[in-house]
């Protein structure tokens, strides 16, 4: 359902011709003087679909299969040229999605240090985070603070993502856990509010699958409010009575 509604946004993609005259059968080209080579000039054609923190790239697979889009994935486990830690892959990144031939960008952003099973009073992991220290708590350790700081790295990256996709002409989807402390971070929350991003609640358990626990949704994909729980044709949280486990 998200591929399809992915693949759905390529109303922006007709290609135009720069001139008035007669397309010519040559794919837009015409020999002049039987030396010199002109080119007419075609509006770009977006049709790259960008999924970043790609993990095992269901999503692009989706998109794929729809047969409209190509697709271009970035995870760190293709290798270091995908290292979104790294400048040559951020400036990488942030140019194709500078370019306009991107018509949509999907971030599956990592949630290890955001979560909030780090809570205190909670057995687990140690507490990083808080609502009243969102970009983590005072006191780590070296070893925990370097967690925190690429977190905060990665949702600044987003951000900046996003608000240049936004103005590059192509959308955007920003996802993650509904209870999370990313939403909190006051750099995104300034992100989505400049690029007037709705946000829906998803339980993918309505499609399907097993899981129960709420995805958070944020962008200006067309369609994107279709997909939240509350569209669910009873009205009412879908996620809360179908069966699955919560993870």
């Amino acid at each position: 359902v998200l591929a399809a509604h992915c693949a759905a946004a390529d109303f922006r993609m007709t290609p135009t011709w720069s001139d008035t005259s007669r397309m010519p059968a040559d794919h837009g080209t015409r020999e002049v003087g039987g030396k010199l080579r002109i080119g007419r000039i075609l509006a770009p054609v977006r049709s790259i679909f960008v999924e970043v923190f790609a993990g095992s790239k269901v999503l692009s697979v989706a998109v794929k299969q729809q047969g409209k889009l190509q697709v271009a994935c970035w995870e760190i486990d293709d290798g270091p040229e995908y290292d979104l830690t790294k400048r040559p892959s951020i400036a990488r990144l942030l140019r194709l999605l500078e370019s306009p031939y991107v018509v949509a960008c999907w971030w599956g952003t990592p949630c290890v240090t955001m979560t909030f099973a780090r809570r205190a009073g909670r057995p687990g992991p140690p507490v990083l985070r808080t609502s009243e220290h969102p970009t983590g708590i005072p006191g780590l350790s070296l070893q925990l603070q370097a967690k925190v700081d690429e977190g905060n790295h990665f949702a600044y990256l987003i951000a900046i993502g996003s608000e240049i996709a936004h103005m590059s002409g192509c959308f955007a989807v920003i996802e993650n856990p509904w209870r999370n402390y990313l939403w909190l971070l006051l750099r995104l929350v300034a992100a989505v509010e400049k690029c007037g991003f709705i946000s829906i609640l998803l339980g993918y358990c309505q499609f399907g699958e097993r899981w129960q626990k709420k995805t958070k949704l944020c962008g200006d994909l067309p369609r994107l409010s279709e997909l939240s729980v509350a569209a669910s044709p009873e009205g009412h949280d879908v996620s809360a009575t179908l069966p699955g486990s919560h993870i």
